[in-house]
């Protein structure tokens, strides 16, 4: 098979190379947001690794607090001696309008 060649204009030819340059930046630019992410996920790692030993000194601490601390003898009430608020009677639309109609009245 003969090899066939084809001619390319001077704008064709600065159209490729334009293109191709772009692409080449679009993907240098997309490897140094990769770079970049990966540094801030080896930094979000660390810091995770960090918190989570904080947080067990922290629980270590409410234990030792815990323990240290007095305990309290609780009597515990019996539900019937505690009052609860006896809730308000709720008027009904018709109750509630004759008496404001009484306050009106009362204000003439």
């Amino acid at each position: 098979m003969p090899n066939e060649y084809v001619r390319i204009s001077k704008p064709e030819q600065i159209y490729g190379q334009k293109n191709l340059l772009l692409a080449q930046l679009n993907l240098l630019t997309s490897l140094k947001y990769y770079h970049s992410f990966r540094e801030l996920r080896k930094r979000e790692l660390m810091l995770k690794i960090e918190l989570k030993k904080k947080v067990e000194e922290a629980q270590q601490s409410l234990s030792l607090l815990d323990a240290l601390l007095p305990k309290i003898a609780r009597k515990s009430i019996p539900a019937e001696k505690i009052a609860a608020p006896e809730p308000e009677k709720k008027l009904s639309l018709i109750q509630e309008i004759e008496a404001l109609r009484q306050k009106i009245q009362s204000l003439s």
